[in-house]
């Protein structure tokens, strides 16, 4: 019997339809595993940015370890005596040997005691790549208000000059460098913390810059190159 043509029709329709559904499936299998590529994508960048920060955290503890090792094994003729940011040698005179910085400076060893080569200059924010402010206040996510600002080392809406309600009996900030009130905000931090960056290399090593001017940092004879680039940055305080 020959099919009609009405019933050859039906089945091109039919097949039409079989065609589009599997054409279907196809695409949504397909999305379905690009959506998954790129989640799996993310997720690993994710865990790769994760891992460099707390192995350029370790680094920065790793550092001051080494430096508070160095100056308290010297043996029985050197003596030494930390403090806050600082631990100190002396001879068997009783005179200043060296100094071994706990905080992250352009020469983390010294001869001496001049701070004056550690402290920022008055318009330090404006030279970011140089300087930063350990104590620069966060706003969670979802944070409206002032008050909700979050402080990783100090507080200082403790302190009455700066406004607070409620301020801590004993606690005041004598000047605020920077701050241009009244409230406090990020970027506009009544006790700011400020030290050096020191920018890791590929190598490992650790490099400080030695000049800023107009935004733009410079490095000494020890400098970034394409065999050996910049691959992050660190800087630290720490009280002994």
């Amino acid at each position: 019997m020959i099919p009609s043509q009405k019933h050859r029709a039906s089945e091109r329709g039919a097949a039409l339809i079989i065609v589009l559904a599997i054409l279907l499936i196809i695409a949504a299998l397909t999305i379905g595993i690009l959506g998954r590529a790129t989640m799996e994508q993310k997720g690993a960048a994710s865990f790769a940015a994760g891992t460099s920060a707390r192995q350029f955290a370790d680094m920065a503890v790793q550092v001051v370890q080494g430096q508070i090792y160095s100056a308290s094994t010297q043996g029985i003729s050197t003596a030494w005596a930390s403090q806050p940011g600082m631990v100190r040698t002396f001879d068997s005179s009783g005179n200043l040997a060296s100094v071994y910085k706990l905080y992250s400076a352009d020469k983390m060893v010294s001869g001496n005691v001049d701070l004056n080569e550690d402290l920022p200059p008055v318009d330090w924010k404006q030279a970011k790549g140089f300087w930063t402010d350990l104590n620069d206040p966060v706003v969670p996510v979802g944070a409206t208000e002032d008050d909700q600002l979050v402080y990783p080392i100090l507080d200082p809406r403790a302190a009455a000059e700066i406004g607070t309600v409620d301020p801590v009996e004993g606690f005041s900030i004598s000047s605020q460098p920077g701050y241009s009130g009244p409230n406090p905000a990020p970027g506009n931090n009544p006790a700011p913390m400020p030290v050096r960056w020191l920018y890791v290399l590929q190598d490992g090593s650790l490099i400080a810059p030695e000049q800023h001017q107009n935004g733009k940092i410079s490095f000494g004879s020890q400098k970034p190159s394409k065999a050996n680039p910049i691959v992050g940055r660190v800087a630290f305080w720490t009280d002994d």
